[in-house]
């Protein structure tokens, strides 16, 4: 089956997690907990799909030529690390948010800055959380990106690019460079408040927290690519109600059918 093998990574990466660290205490909750969380935001991704096509239509896309072009599906599952970027949104998020003010003299948190091991806790709990807003922008443009939606310059075939894959990039792009920042500045602010008393272990966890979200998330993204021709659907009777009916004559010829 198409989906047994990220199937079984999920299980094998979550399950083992979730028992270890619930023994003592609800970290284990917080592990099985990523994916429910992503999985909201993928839902709230399809609210957003048509806002992101109507917003690039009106905005960006006044002077390009749109079209639909049937995309070749395939039975292999090619999805595996497809969370990885959604993972570092989160923990840009969780990251920026930790010495926030805010957060630090919200009631709720404030017992989880005694010390470095409450702060790494927060950051996970808060990274959880956090899915949902990066799962609902990533999901959005996926879908997008699945409805073989392209534009082209008006006045230069060489201009073409996938409507979805122009929000994938940026999304990407802000994901990949602002965790760095942000991850620089947290190490800095960690270690100059709680100096000499964390362990290592907790600095290299940081690090390495987006590759584990994006295998603790692959149930969530599994439900995502089970409804691709649902979504598919979804986004293209949109994309018709705004006026992109055609489909591309040729590889590199786009008909026009927005209306003026």
């Amino acid at each position: 089956m198409k989906y047994t093998r990220p199937l079984l990574i999920a299980i094998i990466v979550i399950i083992p997690l979730s028992v270890m660290f619930g023994v003592t205490s609800n970290a284990g909750w917080v592990v099985a907990s990523y994916s429910l969380f992503a999985i909201l935001g993928t839902l709230i991704g399809f609210g957003l799909a048509p806002l992101f096509l109507w917003g690039y239509k009106k905005i960006i896309g006044r002077n390009r030529l749109f079209a639909i072009d049937e995309l070749e599906t395939t039975e292999k599952f090619h999805s595996t690390w497809k969370g990885f970027f959604p993972a570092l949104m989160s923990t840009n998020f969780a990251l920026g948010l930790i010495f926030n003010p805010m957060v630090m003299n919200f009631p709720l948190f404030q017992s989880y800055y005694l010390g470095w091991d409450g702060i790494i806790f927060l950051f996970f709990n808060l990274a959880a959380i956090l899915q949902i807003p990066s799962f609902a922008v990533f999901s959005a443009a996926w879908i997008i990106v699945d409805s073989g939606l392209y534009t082209m310059n008006k006045y230069d075939q060489t201009d073409f690019e996938g409507v979805g894959r122009w929000y994938e990039s940026f999304l990407k792009g802000y994901a990949g460079i602002s965790v760095i920042l942000t991850l620089y500045q947290f190490t800095f602010d960690f270690l100059n408040t709680y100096g000499s008393q964390v362990h290592f272990s907790a600095v290299l966890f940081l690090f390495i927290m987006p590759v584990l979200v994006s295998l603790w998330v692959l149930p969530a993204i599994i439900v995502f690519e089970a409804t691709y021709q649902s979504r598919q659907n979804f986004i293209l009777n949109f994309s018709r109600r705004i006026g992109i009916r055609k489909e591309f004559e040729s590889s590199i010829t786009i008909i026009d059918d927005s209306p003026s």
